[in-house]
């Protein structure tokens, strides 16, 4: 994978612009982390939602180009002020970097390049297409854009599972990706079913990924009340706070990993929303104390003991090259009652224990992004109450992929590893 960052840097100092793409698990988020760790290029990292952006330490989009809520070029109005300090910036850096591609509307991506069209810049993409798509865009995918082929990207194809051990896990995955489900696909995941209750004991220590969030609320709930211990409610702490108007915030909050009134009790399990202090998003625990005076929660995983304390998130409003000065800082403690997520909250998560419940997905991509959130193939777990014939049906219909996906696919050109 450090080969693959390697190329990258070759083809954008080459003047090429560059597309990084593959699967669940191929070491996407690892790739973008060693480009950015390269000094050689002045290199500005962008995400397509707040949640990943704080998964690489990015802006969003929106907010760095100044799109306010504009959502295709004939509804942009910048201010002078705007454009004079967003040139500055642009006259300074060699790439824009975008992660989760897959999540730009066509009409987003035209304002982007109408941004950079008269700058010397190069743009490197990442994500994968078969992954959720835009939302409210018609399927109107960035590669859609009329500007995307002006772009000519070289393409660098990750395959490389590194995330799970098991081939015949992948092989049957890939096919759930692409939408090529066959009867030897339905056979192998007609294997990881379950039909127990989801509310019994023999899935506490399991993440349950639901289609939406009244499920996952249902389910957090149910668990928690279950618990014969004191209930907490750690609250956010808000440490700095210069948002225009000043409400602006809590729809800010509404972006991060974290729950706004975060209730738990000792014996509850969480999972880790963030990359931080030795454990990753994704990760599992059990709360074993809590400490109120100093407000440290201590997590129990895999035989180690966590101390965690709230996390800083900050956001920035704008960028400014020469001193860069966060608008809102608040701290919170970055975990989240495992019982149940969406898989919208799942992704760039790798769970160890995971549960599907599969009956409310509505998305092209969904499927594929529940399942491709397990770490571990001996521990995941499909539930489903019905008989064969169903789940086969289930899963061909839900496994959906976007034609003009496939299209677009194989049409790609470039490094393929």
């Amino acid at each position: 994978m450090k080969d693959n960052a390697s190329l990258i840097i070759q083809k954008l100092k080459e003047g090429r612009n560059v597309f990084l793409t593959g699967g669940a698990g191929v070491g996407k988020s690892y790739t973008i982390k060693k480009i950015l760790e390269n000094k050689e290029l002045k290199i500005i990292p962008l995400a397509s939602t707040a949640l990943a952006a704080i998964n690489i330490k990015a802006l969003t989009i929106h907010k760095f180009f100044k799109f306010k809520i504009a959502k295709n070029i004939s509804e942009l109005k910048t201010s002078k002020e705007d454009l004079l300090e967003l040139n500055k910036i642009l006259k300074n850096i060699d790439v824009v970097l975008i992660d989760e591609i897959s999540m730009v509307s066509a009409d987003l991506f035209d304002m982007i390049h109408h941004r950079i069209q008269n700058y010397n810049i190069k743009l490197l993409v990442v994500g994968d297409f078969y992954q959720l798509e835009p939302v409210l865009s018609d399927g109107k995918y960035a590669f859609l854009s009329q500007f995307w082929k002006e772009f000519d990207f070289y393409s660098v194809i990750l395959n490389k599972q590194h995330r799970m051990n098991d081939e015949e896990f992948y092989k049957n995955l890939l096919k759930i990706r692409l939408a090529n489900v066959d009867d030897c696909c339905v056979d192998y995941f007609y294997n990881y079913i379950t039909d127990q209750d989801l509310n019994s004991n023999e899935f506490d220590d399991y993440t349950i990924i639901c289609g939406t969030n009244k499920e996952a609320k249902f389910i957090n709930q149910n668990k928690l009340a279950k618990i014969e211990a004191k209930s907490y409610k750690a609250k956010i702490d808000i440490i700095k706070n210069k948002f225009s108007p000043s409400n602006k915030i809590e729809q800010w909050i509404k972006t991060l990993p974290i729950e706004e009134d975060f209730e738990f009790k000792i014996g509850a399990k969480v999972i880790f929303t963030y990359n931080a202090h030795g454990f990753y998003n994704g990760m599992q625990g059990e709360i074993i104390s809590y400490n109120e005076e100093q407000e440290v929660i201590c997590v129990k995983s895999n035989n180690l003991i966590f101390s965690v304390e709230k996390t800083t998130f900050e956001y920035y409003e704008e960028y400014n090259t020469s001193n860069i000065e966060a608008d809102a800082i608040i701290k919170a403690y970055a975990l989240k009652l495992a019982y149940a997520i969406t898989i919208h909250k799942s992704q760039g998560m790798s769970i160890e224990k995971l549960l599907c419940k599969c009956d409310n997905i509505f998305a092209k991509g969904q499927l594929y992004v529940a399942f491709s959130r397990a770490k571990n193939p001996n521990t995941f777990k499909i539930s489903f109450n019905s008989s064969y014939n169903f789940f086969a049906l289930m899963l061909k219909t839900k496994a959906k992929a976007n034609k003009a996906v496939d299209d677009f696919y194989s049409t790609l050109k470039g490094y393929v590893e």
